[in-house]
């Protein structure tokens, strides 16, 4: 049987999950605070740890570290949950602290964080299973800061898509001619992207230009934004979603392109 620790003092949420977790064959334990998740944590390894950021007195971030600095559990997932935004500074802390994954409340329902976090950890230890005859994978190319990917990756991996990841333009396009992908997911805001010069390039691309281009972006520079709109007018393969995303968003146009391919 699979175990799970929840840390989270929200005791309402936290039993829901244990409802849930346990009709998915999970053993579950329960702990409020930070103390005594790390008291457990001294004397127990559990398979995987769902871990709130916001805990009364000590963070999340203390337990974090605990296990990272501990031999015997450094090696353990585990999946940070947050109120905060994804790219909030506690969120990068638990990220820069060793966090596997992130998972911001209400973004999904818990029934279906359970679905999406079950998923996940039964790939963690097994192989993505092969895709049906005749059907490939769709493959994604995440031009994307490391951050951004991290939160992505969990959710896209636990859709069974191959992802491909590129940390500045030139190797988004080496990758693009050799192996096409599905769909590019830019990140407008990360200079090493080149995101003007790389959505140039790609829309007049004779074998690329009809491949579908997500763009992500903070709302509030306002050239870069009559930039996209402008770009979004004359093409109706650019999609903008706007920072922080919302993995949920983002699945639903990734489901509106795929479907049409």
């Amino acid at each position: 049987m699979k175990n799970l620790l929840i840390v989270d003092d929200d005791s309402l949420i936290a039993n829901i999950w244990k409802n849930k977790f346990e009709a998915a064959g999970y053993e579950v334990c329960l702990r409020e605070d930070a103390e005594s998740a790390i008291e457990y944590l001294k004397t127990s390894t559990p398979g995987t740890i769902l871990l709130d950021l916001g805990l009364p007195r000590a963070s999340g971030i203390s337990v974090l570290r605990f296990i990272r600095g501990d031999e015997r559990l450094k090696g353990l997932p585990v999946v940070v949950i947050s109120a905060s935004t994804y790219l909030s500074r506690n969120v990068r802390a638990a990220w820069d602290e060793g966090a596997t994954h992130f998972i911001r409340k209400g973004d999904f329902s818990v029934f279906k964080l359970v679905e999406i976090i079950n998923r996940r950890m039964n790939l963690d230890t097994e192989d993505l299973p092969a895709a049906p005859a005749g059907k490939q994978s769709k493959h994604l190319l995440l031009a994307e800061n490391h951050y951004t990917y991290d939160i992505l990756d969990f959710f896209l991996t636990s859709e069974k898509f191959k992802i491909s990841s590129v940390s500045n333009g030139q190797e988004a396009i080496d990758i693009a001619e050799s192996d096409p992908p599905d769909i590019l997911i830019l990140d407008a805001d990360e200079p090493e992207m080149c995101g003007s010069q790389l959505m140039d390039w790609w829309t007049s691309h004779p074998t690329l230009k009809d491949i579908p281009i997500i763009v992500t972006a903070t709302a509030d520079d306002e050239e870069k934004m009559a930039w996209l709109v402008s770009q979004m007018a004359s093409n109706d393969r650019i999609a903008f979603l706007s920072k922080p995303i919302r993995p949920d968003e983002l699945m639903g146009l990734i489901s509106h392109y795929t479907s049409n391919q």
